[in-house]
């Protein structure tokens, strides 16, 4: 990888957001990085072919973002055991209808022996789009402003503050439960019944990189979103990030979810803000 595009890394952890945040850790000890539509049946094999697809050499000089889509297309069926590969659609309106400032449609890369969604996500920081898996197919979008972003987290956070779960009691709870306890009590008892959706960015429980509690023990009353969060800190290493509308769990020293673009489960452009 080129200097500039190690300062590019640095600097694409610090800032970014549209799921992205992915410090690229590329241990197979961790599980695929968050993606938007990666956590689905179709979504989960594209997002372990993010991870275990790796491109030796990636060269480009002001290229075009539908022939770096082409190639990584061609280049990940090429590299793909079952010779399927990763299909790309661009979700992209021409240059004139589109934002007017930085927003570049034009990619310069030089990399090696990198994943192919550690590519991707380089080349979304480039361009400013986002990422998802949709019907089989990874669709790249125009990123939210800043604006936008604010807003769509100024939302999260007002839950945090105003759904208080009457009653929590963990009694040595795993961390996956717990995740799964708060995003259906946040539907159930949001006047809106969207809630928040809580999802796990974390290495294998059995994993040398897992130092951190996986058993909650609490009992609150009245207690809000953020109470419980607060709690869970406390208890554990762990960290709370925001992708999409979810709110990751993941491990500080490694990024946790910070390698993912704004987006759900996989790997890397960084998170919008570490609570």
């Amino acid at each position: 990888m080129s200097c500039r595009h190690l300062a590019l890394a640095a600097l694409g952890i610090l800032l970014l957001s549209p799921s992205a945040s992915r410090a690229l850790d590329q241990s197979n000890d961790f599980s695929p990085p968050v993606i938007e539509g990666g956590d689905t049946a179709e979504g989960k094999p594209i997002a372990k072919k993010f991870t275990t697809i790796i491109i030796p050499w990636v060269n480009f000089e002001r290229t075009d973002i539908a022939q770096v889509i082409g190639f990584l297309r061609n280049k990940s069926k090429a590299l793909d055991p079952e010779h399927i590969g990763v299909k790309f659609r661009l979700a992209v309106p021409p240059d004139s209808d589109s934002k007017p400032s930085g927003h570049q449609r034009q990619v310069g890369l030089t990399l090696e022996d990198e994943p192919i969604g550690h590519v991707i996500n380089y080349v979304c920081v480039e361009t400013e789009l986002d990422y998802k898996i949709a019907d089989g197919t990874v669709v790249l979008y125009p990123a939210e402003s800043q604006q936008e972003r604010d807003a769509r987290i100024a939302v999260i956070l007002k839950k945090f503050r105003t759904i208080i779960i009457p009653n929590v009691n963990f009694q040595k709870l795993d961390i996956a439960a717990v995740a799964d306890f708060l995003t259906v009590k946040s539907k159930e008892l949001d006047p809106e019944h969207t809630g928040i959706t809580f999802v796990l960015r974390l290495p294998p429980e059995n994993s040398e990189h897992s130092p951190y509690t996986r058993e909650i023990s609490m009992n609150p009353h009245d207690a809000s979103i953020k109470d419980v969060l607060d709690q869970i800190q406390q208890q554990t290493n762990l960290i709370f990030t925001f992708h999409a509308k979810e709110v990751v769990f993941g491990l500080p020293e490694t990024g946790g979810p910070t390698l993912i673009r704004n987006h759900p489960s996989l790997p890397l452009p960084p998170p919008d803000r570490i609570l």
